[in-house]
């Protein structure tokens, strides 16, 4: 299943507006694991291990006969129970969770000469029996738990001579967990067959701060809609044909072919934690 939705406007007029989405994602699902397949499969040891049986049983001694008769019961995996319950656990089919939430909330204020910008962001990511199949059973699957958050704020004030100052601070927090579907016993990894049981469990925890000041002057910020370019900053009278076309008449093509050389004046600190 998945939805979203959006709803914006403004909270006071020509002052303050709004706007907020979100989106979710859900999945339900089955995921199927065939490792006993072939059950024969534990009925069969290596052939190293079924030499060394042949030649105890052969030698005549008895008390090498009875060694042979140990280590076959020991080492045929069938005759394991604990190896069998292990097996038939994690063979089938198990249900498989996703779940995704995504929101944003922003808020643009218009004040005289400036303009302030809050802006809230949110995720979370939830997996149950994540990462298994193939040669991994679910005992060494995990659910997966990922949330991040994340604030900025905007200020942007516009100063004489087309000069616009920015500042602007964003904080984020994301997590990552990796819980174990076993929480107690060990690791059993069969070289290219199988691995089962628990492992480590991941936690990580990331802290962002960042901070930028940033001082700019308009006409080297100027954008238009079919073109991307940077405008001297001289008298309207100096400045070329096609361009003094589109500030007297926008119907005008866009033209920069002869802009004059630009003039790129920029201050900016970062500042990131």
């Amino acid at each position: 299943m998945q939805a979203g939705a959006a709803i914006g406007g403004p909270i006071s007029r020509n002052r303050t507006l709004f706007y907020g989405s979100a989106e979710w994602l859900e999945r339900h699902e089955t995921a199927f694991v065939s490792i006993l397949s072939n059950p024969a499969g534990l009925s069969q040891i290596t052939p190293s291990q079924a030499a060394l049986i042949q030649f105890a049983a052969t030698t005549g001694i008895p008390q090498y006969q009875a060694l042979a008769s140990t280590l076959w019961a020991v080492l045929t995996p069938s005759l394991n129970t604990a190896v069998t319950n292990l097996f038939q656990t994690n063979s089938g089919a198990f249900p498989f969770h996703v779940g995704i939430l995504e929101a944003s909330v922003r808020l643009d204020h218009v004040m005289h000469n400036a303009s302030l910008m809050l802006r809230l962001n949110m995720t979370y990511d939830s997996e149950q029996n994540a990462h298994f199949g193939g040669l991994l059973g679910v005992t060494r699957a995990s659910r997966t738990y990922s949330p991040d958050r994340t604030i900025a704020l905007q200020y942007t004030r516009t100063m004489p001579a087309s000069w616009n100052a920015l500042t602007r601070a964003c904080f984020s927090y994301s997590r990552l967990l990796y819980n174990p579907n076993e929480t107690a016993g060990p690791a059993i990894d069969i070289a290219g067959y199988e691995s089962f049981g628990r492992f480590v469990p991941i936690k990580d925890k990331q802290i962002t701060v960042t901070g930028i000041g940033e001082a700019f002057n308009l006409l080297n910020h100027t954008n238009f809609t079919t073109v991307n370019n940077i405008v001297a900053n001289a008298p309207l009278a100096a400045l070329p044909s096609p361009l003094k076309g589109i500030r007297g008449n926008p119907a005008l093509p866009l033209s920069f072919t002869a802009a004059a050389n630009p003039r790129q004046v920029q201050v900016a600190v970062r500042l990131e934690l």
